[in-house]
């Protein structure tokens, strides 16, 4: 997703040695109606991934920035369609708190990053622009 239309409202460097981006992708549908989204992009260059203790089975850095590119990227968007303009505000504060609940815990772990490279290098096809995931 493009992310020049979008407002960054969250930047942090987790703990892993990601970085993780939160964007409002909100926009107006039709009339009062909007499209209500969080946006979140995640990012590991691939040098972070070794030396941490939580590499076993990875290719050499070589080879993954060749498959999945440099950083690698993992990407979410939840939102909710058709959303009055006056509760904009309250549905997008529960989509940041339900991703803070839920998610956040899940992409901080120190083993998320490596996991996560394994998982797009044993599917079929991956290539250097493969790499983003939607949940």
């Amino acid at each position: 997703m493009d992310t020049s239309e979008k407002q960054l409202i969250e930047q942090t460097v987790l703990e892993n040695r990601s970085t993780l981006k939160l964007y409002d992708a909100s926009h107006t549908m039709t009339g009062d109606r909007m499209l209500v989204a969080l946006f979140v992009r995640m990012e590991f260059p691939v040098e972070n991934l070794y030396g941490t203790g939580t590499t076993g089975g990875l290719p050499p850095e070589d080879e993954v920035r060749e498959t999945l590119g440099d950083p690698v990227t993992w990407e979410y968007t939840k939102q909710r369609y058709f959303i009055d303009r006056r509760a904009k505000s309250e549905v997008f504060a529960t989509l940041l708190t339900d991703f803070n609940s839920n998610m956040r815990p899940y992409l901080t772990h120190p083993e998320f990053p490596a996991r996560y490279v394994k998982k797009q290098l044993k599917q079929p096809g991956s290539k250097k622009l493969d790499n983003k995931t939607k949940l």
